[in-house]
């Protein structure tokens, strides 16, 4: 991976997330390090009590000269709605 010396822990990914706001019509970006980079369709949340984002694109940066080594656009989800899909699935 690159940027090591920039993240405390080597295995992770530097991200840059792009969470579209809908109130204000405009993304918010912020750099976040993730062991494993999301793919489409996954979820994330930024701490343990905020919402969820549905992750809709994925951009991987594997050269050299990226600031990052992906960067990920995201919509607000419904963690309450995603839980109920999963519990129908079965």
């Amino acid at each position: 991976m690159k940027h090591l010396a920039r993240v405390a822990d080597p295995s992770q990914a530097v991200v840059f997330i792009h969470v579209f706001d809908r109130a204000t019509g405009g993304w918010d970006v912020q750099q976040r390090y993730f062991r494993r980079i999301p793919i489409a369709g996954e979820y994330f949340a930024f701490d343990g009590h905020g919402g969820w984002f549905e992750v809709r694109y994925v951009v991987h940066c594997p050269f050299p000269e990226a600031d990052c080594d992906a960067e990920i656009y995201g919509i607000a989800a419904d963690a309450s709605a995603v839980q109920r899909t999963i519990t129908r699935a079965d």
